[in-house]
């Protein structure tokens, strides 16, 4: 972070998100999710799946937790920002 690589922090944090939620670590894994999306806020609007997986990895943290309504907003999200990648890998 303090060497102002942002994207990389936060796709690393993101994937520390991840690791928490398979270890049964639901509180810290939202932690390190909304600590990744703040990160990436920073860098502007930004498509494709490094900027998509950040609203999923949240979205489904947010569904262990109950709050369904704002889950599913996240992966409206995450799928906008999926579907405005380049390349049909990403394309619904």
């Amino acid at each position: 972070e303090q060497q102002g690589d942002i994207t990389e922090v936060a796709t690393c944090t993101t994937n520390l998100a991840g690791l928490c939620g398979q270890l049964g670590l639901p509180g810290l894994a939202r932690g390190h999710a909304e600590r990744a999306r703040r990160y990436a806020a920073g860098l502007g609007e930004t498509d494709g799946p490094n900027a998509g997986v950040l609203d999923m990895n949240l979205a489904v943290f947010e569904a262990w937790r109950g709050r369904y309504d704002s889950a599913l907003a996240l992966l409206d999200e995450a799928a906008r920002k999926f579907g405005r990648a380049p390349g049909a890998a990403w394309r619904a």
